[in-house]
């Protein structure tokens, strides 16, 4: 690994200077341009290889550097049909594959570091190597090297088999996922890979219904019993250290008190224990490139109380920012509204509210073209409460609208507006609260991680729960950079706005046992819920039903998804 790491270092400082130097004027030739131009592109390919490098995998890199010197004679790229022969007489296995990129990207950066030194020799024909290298670099993103491997090894070959049909349309996180499963479980059973994928490719095409071959390759190890026993061992390690320091201060009646503080204090240390025993669970997805389509269409469903008939018009921007962040494929929008509490079922103003909210949804529906829809639920008497309110509030307002999205029946309802037709094929539906916003695609992404076969829910008929797969989709949540500055209050516990260089999150409970927490926001498979959830809890005995819906419908963090909400001032 050490000399594969000081060539590539020698290589980025030798471009480096080059590129100094042409600005200088030293170097005039039409390759000395092409590398001081496109140096960015030369350093991002070998940043890449750098971080692709590792001890385990530097010969197997510096032999696919090899083989693209071999395919690439002065630094040219060949033609596909030439380079597809090539790669098939390599016969690369899988651990080969996840490196073929990078290794070629190092190699042409690495040529055209030799060809710059040969030129500051005094050669001035290693300037058309130079160009000829970077025009390579450049080419290589638009070279199928993954439809080439496809045919030139066969373990990828026999997963692109896959009978489902899933594998070729998943993401590329979730390809590397298949891949090193296959490596691993091989490497295991003391066969090859291509067996190793071939024996899962025939017990997927043997099945009746999980046809997926990732049904049958060992994704994930099961860790829960590591992961009961690592919380236990969190706990006492916090007690022993309260009654530690309060055998010190010379008083074992300080354990107590100083248990709280001191477990704060050893958080990070455990948290960082934990990131090295557990990896990151990042569930598995489809190419979220792909617009959401009819099979898997998305209802975004903002709840709240509706609004005062002046305060109606800012739902249009809420709205419509919505619509702009999600607006591909098969997404509509949908405003759930419940009436605030009141000592009779109608107050005289709800009929100018309700009427203000029709403006608002008319309005959305013509400048956009269709995709909103408002629901108002009717007041009922609440025991609990002594009042009319909204049947068991958010939790109510979302089993109505997942049962009408199944039954068609807007009695529920006492205002059903706006684009309502076609309701009834709604697969998904993205429960968001009135202040929160969605980043850009995050809908796009929890949508792929659902369609994903392994992520299907699957419903025990007895117990009422998702046993296998995931019927909630949970994304990542950040405070509202407004939000965060409201007060003194919000600006001591939040620091709010999106996080730009944390593209995923990892999440303690998934990590652990597979299962994410729900916190009221996230993607929900409408069947699941009406049949996990429906009317499983009685009426009025719950005041927090997130955790509770989240743990019978077995959820799953979406940490590269982002919303923001508002904190509490």
């Amino acid at each position: 690994m050490k000399h594969e790491t000081a060539v590539l270092s020698a290589a980025r400082w030798s471009l480096r200077r080059y590129a100094k130097e042409t600005e200088q004027g030293k170097h005039s030739s039409e390759g000395a341009a092409w590398a001081a131009d496109n140096l960015p592109a030369l350093e991002q390919a070998l940043t890449d290889a750098q971080n692709a490098l590792t001890a385990r995998n530097a010969a197997r890199f510096a032999r696919l550097r090899s083989l693209w010197r071999d395919l690439c004679p002065g630094g040219a790229l060949p033609e596909e049909t030439k380079l597809a022969e090539g790669l098939a007489a390599f016969s690369p296995d899988l651990s080969d594959c996840a490196l073929l990129y990078p290794a070629a990207g190092a190699h042409f950066a690495c040529a055209a570091a030799e060809a710059a030194e040969k030129e500051r020799g005094g050669n001035p024909a290693a300037g058309e190597t130079e160009r000829d290298c970077v025009r390579s670099l450049l080419a290589l993103r638009e070279v199928d090297l993954e439809g080439l491997t496809r045919t030139a090894c066969e373990a990828e070959g026999l997963l692109n088999d896959d009978p489902a049909g899933d594998y070729a349309h998943m993401s590329d996180a979730t390809k590397a996922l298949y891949r090193r499963a296959v490596i691993r479980g091989a490497k295991k059973a003391g066969v090859s890979e291509a067996d190793f994928a071939r024996a899962a490719l025939e017990q997927a095409r043997a099945a009746e219904t999980d046809r997926h071959i990732g049904f049958y390759l060992p994704l994930r190890r099961d860790r829960r019993r590591q992961a009961v026993f690592f919380l236990a061992a969190e706990a006492l390690l916090a007690v022993f250290a309260s009654v530690g320091a309060a055998w010190l201060s010379g008083s074992l009646w300080w354990t107590p008190l100083l248990w709280l503080p001191l477990r704060a204090a050893l958080s990070p240390l455990c948290e960082g224990l934990r990131a090295r025993l557990f990896p990151p669970a990042t569930p598995c997805s489809m190419d979220e490139e792909r617009p959401v389509g009819p099979e898997e269409a998305v209802l975004l469903t903002v709840t709240g109380l509706l609004p005062p008939a002046g305060e109606s018009e800012a739902l249009y921007g809420h709205l419509s920012r919505l619509r702009a962040a999600e607006g591909k494929g098969c997404v509509r929008v949908m405003l759930l509204l419940d009436k605030k509490n009141a000592p009779t079922p109608d107050l005289p103003e709800d009929a100018a509210d309700r009427a203000a909210v029709e403006r608002v949804i008319h309005r959305l529906n013509r400048d956009f073209g269709g995709g909103f829809a408002a629901a108002v639920r009717p007041r009922q008497w609440a025991p609990t409460e002594r009042e009319y309110t909204g049947f068991e509030r958010k939790r109510g307002a979302l089993i109505a609208l997942a049962g009408y999205l199944r039954d068609g029946d807007a009695s529920r309802f006492e205002t059903l507006t706006g684009d309502v037709e076609g309701l009834t094929e709604t697969r998904y539906l993205m429960a968001l609260d009135g202040d929160t916003e969605l980043s850009f695609g995050a809908l796009r992404r929890m949508a792929a991680v659902a369609r994903h076969p392994l992520n299907r829910p699957v419903l025990d008929p007895a117990a009422g729960t998702v046993t296998r797969g995931y019927g909630c989709i949970a994304p990542r949540g950040e405070v509202s950079l407004a939000s965060a500055g409201a007060s003194f209050f919000t600006r001591l516990f939040t620091d709010g706005g999106t996080l730009a260089y944390a593209p995923a999150v990892s999440e303690r409970n998934m990590d652990l046992f597979g299962c994410s927490v729900f916190t009221g926001k996230g993607l929900l498979d409408v069947d699941a819920f009406l049949a996990a959830v429906g009317d499983r809890f009685e009426e009025g005995r719950i005041l927090s039903h997130d955790i509770l819906e989240g743990a019978v419908l077995r959820t799953a963090f979406a940490g590269e998804s982002e919303i923001t909400e508002s904190f509490p001032s």
